[in-house]
């Protein structure tokens, strides 16, 4: 088990990514089924780089626009998605762009304080 300050690694994927593709995954966490749609592409004309979350029909439908530095875009810090059993449920993220696909790192936390 990874504790990170008060959150407890529950969920952890390193992948590829080309540009506007997106990747699906699901992992259980304390006895709930939890799925994740996650899609990364580059911004177009003046849009600004921006990522959004929500969850629709029981999948967590995660959009990242413009994380295209190829010396890494991250949260600053974790965010809330909600809670599971009583207890948060937090994200954190990294890309790194090389041309048209990205390096992501994707983690998921129990637990703990989020701003």
């Amino acid at each position: 088990m990874i504790t990170i300050n008060d959150r407890t690694l529950v969920f952890n994927e390193t992948f590829l990514l080309p540009d506007g593709q997106s990747a699906r995954f699901d992992t259980t966490i304390e006895g709930t089924r939890f799925q994740i749609l996650f899609t990364l592409r580059a911004a177009k004309g003046d849009e600004e780089r921006k990522g959004t979350w929500a969850f629709k029909d029981g999948v967590l439908h995660m959009t990242f626009i413009g994380w295209t530095n190829p010396m890494g875009t991250c949260l600053k810090q974790p965010e809330k998605l909600g809670d599971i059993n009583g207890k948060p449920l937090g994200f954190q993220l990294c890309a790194h762009a090389m041309t048209d696909t990205a390096l992501i790192t994707f983690m998921l936390f129990l637990g703990g304080t989020y701003e």
